[in-house]
């Protein structure tokens, strides 16, 4: 019995530090989108998102070299495991106190390796107070 309930308590450790790993690794995913140079390798092969990166290449158009405002980000604000191989992250592109573009995009992990097979964005938003 006291093996069983041993056996059980690693393997709940094991898969936190699975989870803490897949949530960095999404992170990543997700940080790397404003980098339009790169960025074909983030996406699962049969993906078609052309609509929504124009929405995030025009927030990263917007910043000028030698421009005293930050270069726009993708934030991830929660990410969701739908199952251990499957995640729902709610994030946004952004620059401080300037446009934000919301987006919701689906994930799928293959041995650590995570590809956006999903990506939406919400709506738009325009500067916040």
């Amino acid at each position: 019995m006291k093996a069983m309930f041993l056996l059980a308590l690693t393997l709940a450790a094991q898969c936190r530090a699975d989870e803490t790993a897949d949530r960095a690794a999404i992170k990543g995913v997700m940080a790397a989108l404003t980098d339009s140079r790169s960025r074909t390798a983030l996406f699962a092969a049969d993906v078609d998102v052309t609509a929504e990166l124009k929405s995030i290449d025009r927030l990263v158009s917007d910043a000028r070299p030698w421009s005293e405002l930050p270069p726009p980000v993708v934030i991830s604000e929660s990410i969701r495991f739908v199952t251990p191989n499957v995640a729902v992250v709610d994030g946004r592109a952004a620059r401080r106190t300037m446009q934000t573009v919301p987006l919701v995009a689906v994930l799928q992990g293959d041995s650590g390796q995570w590809r956006i097979v999903a990506l939406r964005v919400v709506a738009r938003t325009g500067p916040t107070p």
